[in-house]
């Protein structure tokens, strides 16, 4: 790089430094509507980016390559994190494996839940982990059976307790009583979900996909999740952003009236309705995805 580049480099990068500083660089502010950049978090990782740029077109690509992406030949995306960092975009969480192995997070070696309520906890946490160390959005897939033993889980022990107190009808107890905590778990989950702010510095952008378990425990979290949904967060029952849901159809499943899952689709379509979400990947039988609406 010559001397008067280099000279023109470094100005580039002050007065885009100085645009977030004084915030009034609109398009480095407005860029992203995931990140607040009021907040100082954010800022941080705003101001990072600016810098991973700058390495990246001086230092990283091919000179062609940046006069390419500088003159809108090309767009090379997501110059604030690649190549600069070894991040990856978008990440498919091994949830089952986690939960049912037990692994390690920061200072903590976590074993598998013994409920629902703890599954779900721990679920947000790694949402978190994950979402702080990619660029991208986050999925969790088929998230009703992956936790569906964890309700199995919740079940037993309120029907030990009512077994211990002898309450009348233990199983239509622990039955309502896992009900009600299965929906509080899903509650806790989509509020941490937006309310936390990752290391880059904006709520994760998670999605959930789901709709295909059939036993008792896999109904009810799909239950769970659309209701949370349709009831909303705080007291103006706002509309949740994340996660993002998508809710399978298959034939035979939910797809019309008599399939064993049929009421779990009208409900979600009630939610569609409300909140616009979910999606709806149509399956074949061979469970490939053709169609998203």
């Amino acid at each position: 790089m010559t001397a008067i580049a280099s000279v023109r480099s470094a100005g580039r990068l002050n007065q885009e430094i100085r645009g977030l500083v004084e915030q009034t660089n609109s398009a480095l502010l407005n860029e992203n509507a995931n990140k607040d950049s009021k907040v100082i978090p954010t800022q941080r990782d705003l101001l990072a980016g600016i810098v991973a740029k700058h390495y990246a077109r001086q230092h990283l690509l091919p000179h062609d390559v940046v006069m390419a992406h500088e003159r809108g030949m090309i767009h090379y995306h997501d110059l604030d994190y690649s190549p600069f960092f070894p991040m990856f975009n978008c990440m498919l969480i091994d949830l089952k494996g986690m939960l049912t192995q037990g692994f390690k997070m920061g200072n903590a070696e976590i074993e598998p839940p013994k409920s629902i309520s703890t599954a779900t906890a721990v679920t947000a946490q790694i949402i978190a982990q994950v979402a702080s160390h990619i660029y991208g959005g986050t999925t969790i897939n088929r998230i009703d059976e992956v936790l569906a033993p964890f309700v199995s889980e919740s079940f037993k022990k309120h029907r030990k307790i009512a077994e211990e107190w002898q309450i009348p009808d233990a199983e239509g107890y622990a039955r309502a009583r896992t009900e009600k905590e299965c929906y509080d778990a899903f509650q806790s989950l989509e509020y941490e979900v937006n309310t936390l702010h990752t290391a880059n510095g904006q709520t994760p952008f998670v999605t959930f996909g789901f709709g295909l378990g059939t036993s008792w425990e896999s109904r009810l979290i799909q239950q769970s999740i659309l209701r949370n949904r349709i009831a909303g967060l705080g007291k103006n029952r706002k509309t949740a952003v994340f996660p993002k849901l998508v809710f399978a159809i298959r034939d035979g499943l939910n797809h019309k009236f008599g399939d064993p899952n049929y009421d779990i689709k009208q409900l979600a379509l009630g939610v569609r309705q409300q909140a616009h979400v979910p999606g709806y990947p149509q399956l074949r039988s061979g469970g490939e995805s053709h169609r998203v609406v």
